[in-house]
């Protein structure tokens, strides 16, 4: 909530129900640069992963998962690197059964259909 920290739900609408499966299953296969996560460990020795909303020559703004948004000063900053990969975390359909997966793919679908 607050913060994009992936792609709008507006395509899923026409995309078939087996490649939202698929992209549920495989999150990093593939996506979009904008999409990226960071992981940026400060000089303070905190690190911190996210997407990075913003930048400046001065800082960074990083939009994490939950909704928070960290401004980091580059002359915070240690070490940032993109991961290559998204926030959606591997192994969901793990947590879940084949119900909840199916529940899953029917809200996602509601969510991405028009509004009237």
């Amino acid at each position: 909530m607050g913060v994009d920290v992936g792609p709008p739900l507006s395509d899923v609408k026409v995309k078939p129900p087996e490649g939202l499966l698929s992209d549920i299953l495989d999150p990093n296969r593939m996506f979009e640069a904008r999409w990226s996560a960071y992981s940026i460990e400060t000089k303070d020795g905190r690190t911190l992963s996210g997407l990075i909303q913003s930048e400046t020559p001065d800082a960074v703004v990083l939009a994490m998962m939950g909704g928070a948004k960290e401004t980091i000063s580059r002359s915070a900053i240690k070490e940032m690197k993109s991961l290559d990969r998204t926030l959606m975390p591997d192994g969901l359909e793990a947590a879940i059964t084949k119900e909840q997966m199916s529940d899953l793919l029917a809200f996602l679908r509601s969510a991405g259909a028009p509004t009237r």
